[in-house]
């Protein structure tokens, strides 16, 4: 595998216990489980507040322009990605017309769902909000079973 290609290989392929990096190609040892629980519930934990704050800040104190807080958010997405990787904590591929055109739609789709995400949180309730972005990865998930053939384990389903 080259520098920057992006690896199909799974947890099993890679070897015994071992999971292909990203980047580089070489095997790493799976993280253990508290580091995967601890990823996961700040995760939850950012989401939740970067929610809340986005709410406050367009509603209470009357911010008028989400584009500009998402504009901002994406700047410090940036940022962090950038510490990361110069901290050697993210590995990244190389910059590519290669890797430019596999990941070419996922721009877009970021860049309106965070539009529309924001300006859906500025005019809905919290709780609205909420439920119809749980709902909106259910739907995701019957239109890939449906258009793309994707099958979810039970792990998965019951999760929604």
């Amino acid at each position: 595998m080259k520098e920057g290609e992006v690896s199909n290989t799974t947890h099993g392929e890679a070897g015994e216990g071992q999971v292909e990096s990203f980047s580089s190609g070489r095997s790493q040892r799976p993280r253990p489980i508290l580091h995967r629980l601890l990823a996961a519930l700040f995760y939850g934990a950012s989401s939740f507040a970067i929610t809340i704050m986005n709410k406050s800040i367009l509603t209470t104190y009357g911010f008028s322009s989400f584009q500009v807080l998402g504009l901002g958010q994406m700047l410090a997405t940036m940022l962090v990605l950038l510490c990361g990787l110069g901290a050697g904590l993210v590995a990244l591929p190389s910059p590519s017309w290669e890797v430019l055109r596999k990941v070419w739609p996922l721009p877009v789709f970021y860049v309106g769902n965070m539009v529309f995400g924001l300006g859906g949180i500025r005019d809905l309730s919290l709780p609205m909000f909420t439920v119809l972005r749980r709902l909106s990865v259910l739907m995701i998930m019957v239109l890939e079973y449906y258009v793309l053939g994707n099958r979810w384990g039970v792990f998965v389903r019951t999760l929604y």
